[in-house]
């Protein structure tokens, strides 16, 4: 038995744009530190054609580097990836080999008209990393 005998992809749920195309979602937020502003930054850029949740996070670590994460969905939402996911996939990638990854602060930014929200994920996949990190949130007006 097929569960899904052919394959298909958002063209076949009416979505034309695609997961590497360039994105603006024109979100907007009233902070201006610039761990907000990058969290806004990968929530204007990711991908989200099937829930509208443009959300983006942004990870501060203790030696002053900063990595961004944005969602992206996948046509049958499974697997998407999750932003906290992405962000923490930066960090080990642009930090030296061992490095302790400490983790000061943590920051979400998604609008208050998404079908969903990342925030409640973020928060599990932060704690276990930094337990002792609270994730701080913002929403994010849409035009």
């Amino acid at each position: 038995m097929n569960i899904l005998p052919n394959a298909f992809g958002p063209a076949d749920l009416g979505i034309t744009g695609a997961l590497m195309e360039a994105q603006n979602h024109n979100l907007s937020i009233a902070s201006t530190s610039d761990l907000a502003l990058t969290a806004l930054v990968e929530a204007n850029a990711s991908y989200s054609p099937y829930t509208n949740d443009f959300s983006g996070v942004a990870l501060l670590l203790a030696n002053g580097t900063t990595y961004g994460g944005r969602y992206a969905e996948n046509a049958a939402y499974n697997p998407s990836k999750s932003l906290m996911e992405m962000a923490l996939s930066n960090m080990n990638m642009g930090e030296a080999e061992q490095s302790s990854y400490r983790i000061i602060e943590a920051l979400l930014v998604e609008p208050s008209t998404a079908a969903i929200s990342q925030r409640e994920a973020c928060e599990n996949l932060l704690s276990a990393v930094s337990p002792l990190i609270i994730l701080q949130y913002i929403v994010a007006d849409s035009q």
